[in-house]
């Protein structure tokens, strides 16, 4: 007779940079929207912000994304003989 269980529980959360107000698009859209051409100044000559990427992701507001995961299972294993064997497993996952 063999009984084994196990366990496992996982929380994970994603933060990111959330540019738009309807959430149809995606970050990396925002961040990369502007050519090769866009100034590297970070403020112009008024001390205002240039919209950059960088600025963009620095003002934007932070979208979260949380998931919980578990998983448990229990299961046995009988060998009435060498040529037998009854093998059961539950699994239940959330």
């Amino acid at each position: 007779l063999n009984v084994h269980a196990g366990l496992m529980f996982s929380k994970t959360q994603k933060r990111m940079a959330y540019n738009t107000a309807i959430g149809n698009a995606d970050y990396w859209y925002y961040l990369y929207r502007w050519s090769p051409m866009q100034t590297i100044a970070l403020e112009d000559s008024n001390g205002y912000s240039l919209r950059s990427p960088a600025q963009e992701a620095r003002d934007a507001n932070t979208a979260v994304f949380s998931t919980m995961y578990t998983s448990g299972n229990l299961g046995t294993t009988i060998t009435p003989s060498e040529s037998k064997k009854d093998i059961s497993d539950y699994k239940i996952t959330d």
